[in-house]
């Protein structure tokens, strides 16, 4: 009788353990059959190739519309755990891997920007082969996601799920992006990014050889690749070494030890493709995993904002080499950018500022417009534009004799997919909902926070716990703010100059600081422990 108790017993814990890595039924979606018929593509074959890489595995942080930034690799296709495995060890084999084939590496795996590289492990599975973790957790596909930003393996047994950048599973649409959500104490207010970090440096000189003046953009760079190295931060200038604006041509790259090298400089007689104008790099700076860097020009002859043209968006390669160029009508002027890097796709967010501006001088229109561009990246090819839509089109700019022009700055996405805009002209921040997937001009963009401790917002980033950080033109001030508007800090920075210096700003990568940029000084700057 024993005997006859204990094999029941092992056949139901089997049958468990089976079930839990096999897809369950859901209302809209059958189980897959235990033995697929003849005519039915096995669940194996529809998975990503699971063979052993020829080198590290990539993890990049993807934005999905309902679940917010998750872990995709690097051609975007979305990454799991599993609740049932134990620390640093699969659980998931037989027909379980078949459903759930491992995230395999040849070495130690490489991460994107907002990932923390300590957290990148690697466990051996029973076939000999390794298979990436972050967290601690095993990392897997799903064999019926098809293509990038599918999630159909989301919530299967209600032990699979998508996992967040700080390496937990997201269970639900509402705690979407994990630790990306604003933290809150005890009392209910927002726990500061800013306020842990107390030390403020000077990282480098962003002065090329030339003499460009003036840095602007900011981006941290997340995969080696050509010129490029993880971790180095690239800076755009604006101004030429006699400091007119709308005429800088250089990018500089500075290694987090302050080292400096020239990433680019460009020309307006060699570049690939229409730029009305030429070359005058403004704050648009974006660059992608695949080892694209994206800058936008807004240039000038003279300096000043009469002989401002529309400009371009400037696509170039891992070795700072001008391969091709966006422009038409609804590039006019690129402020400023954001990019959500989705490894074979990303979408730009640019902000444009030229929309009648010149021809108002010096009054206010309301015409300030954020361009969404979705691009295809095939593999060791350019970055091919699919679609272009402009998702607000009357936010405040004009002219101004000391800035040029002031209108539209920073752009940054939240982890609900909401998109957050500098509008400095009135001294607020706006929010657009939905912005990856808005099929129309949102209109009246909603005001988040307006006046208090904001003087004329310039650069915009999100900061790890999902409070918006912003840097403003007037008083050499960083401040914090939570979706929700409510005021959490505010941190001088640029005592010495007080004020119209701060522009582009940066998160450095595993939430470790803020890079930011100085052009009363033209230095980068890092705020840290």
């Amino acid at each position: 009788m024993k005997s006859k108790y204990l094999i029941v017993s092992l056949f139901v814990a089997l049958t468990i353990m089976v079930s839990a890595c096999a897809p369950q039924a859901t209302p809209t979606q059958a189980p897959p059959p235990t033995t697929a018929p003849a005519t039915q593509a096995d669940p194996a074959s529809q998975a990503p190739a699971v063979a052993t890489p020829s080198g590290p595995a990539m993890v990049n942080v993807g934005m999905n519309a309902t679940f917010g930034s998750i872990l995709v690799d690097d051609k975007g296709m979305t990454l799991y755990l599993f609740t049932n495995d134990t620390p640093n060890t699969s659980t998931c084999y037989g027909k379980c891997a078949t459903y759930w084939p491992d995230l395999l590496t040849n070495g130690n795996a490489v991460g994107g920007a907002g990932l923390d590289s300590s957290k990148f492990g690697t466990t051996t599975r029973t076939d000999g082969t390794t298979q990436v973790t972050y967290n601690s957790w095993p990392l897997y596909y799903f064999a019926k996601d098809k293509q990038p930003g599918d999630v159909t393996g989301q919530g299967v047994t209600n032990n699979w799920f998508v996992v967040s950048p700080s390496g937990d599973a997201i269970k639900s649409a509402a705690q979407a992006g994990g630790t990306q959500t604003p933290s809150t104490s005890a009392t209910g207010a927002s726990s500061s990014y800013l306020d842990q970090f107390k030390t403020l440096g000077v990282v480098a000189s962003t002065v090329p050889a030339n003499g460009d003046v003036n840095p602007y953009g900011i981006v941290v760079v997340g995969a080696t690749t050509g010129n490029l190295v993880q971790g180095d931060v690239l800076v755009s200038n604006f101004n030429n070494s006699g400091n007119l604006q709308g005429t800088g041509t250089t990018i500089v790259q500075i290694a987090p030890d302050g080292t400096v090298k020239q990433f680019a400089k460009l020309s307006s007689g060699n570049l690939p493709g229409v730029c009305p104008g030429g070359v005058g790099l403004s704050t648009a700076l974006s660059v992608l995993n695949s080892g694209w860097v994206i800058v936008g020009s807004l240039p000038t002859k003279d300096g000043t904002s009469a002989t401002a043209k529309a400009g371009c968006l400037i696509v170039l390669n891992s070795k700072g080499q001008a391969m091709e160029t966006l422009s038409g009508p609804e590039i006019n002027g690129p402020w400023d950018m954001t990019a959500v890097d989705n490894g074979t796709t990303a979408t730009l967010f640019v902000t444009n500022v030229l929309n009648g501006t010149v021809a108002a001088s010096p009054n206010v229109v309301n015409k300030g417009t954020v361009l969404r561009i979705n691009l295809s990246i095939p593999t060791g090819k350019m970055p091919h534009e699919d679609s272009r839509l402009v998702i607000a089109s009357d936010l405040p700019e004009k002219t101004d004799p000391a800035a040029m022009v002031v209108g539209p700055t920073g752009v940054a996405l939240g982890s609900d997919g909401t998109l957050y805009v500098a509008d400095t002209v009135q001294n607020r921040i706006a929010s657009i909902p939905n912005a990856l997937t808005v099929t129309s001009d949102a209109g009246s963009e909603t005001t988040v926070m307006s006046g208090g401790d904001l003087n004329n917002p310039l650069g915009l980033t999100i900061a790890p716990n999902g409070d918006i950080l912003v840097a403003n033109a007037q008083d050499g001030n960083l401040v914090e703010i939570n979706p929700a508007g409510a005021h959490v800090s505010t941190r001088l920075v640029d005592a010495p100059i007080g004020a119209g210096t701060l522009f582009g700003l940066a998160v450095v990568p595993g939430g470790q600081g803020l890079y930011f940029v100085d052009d009363g000084i033209n230095e980068l700057a890092l705020l840290n422990k």
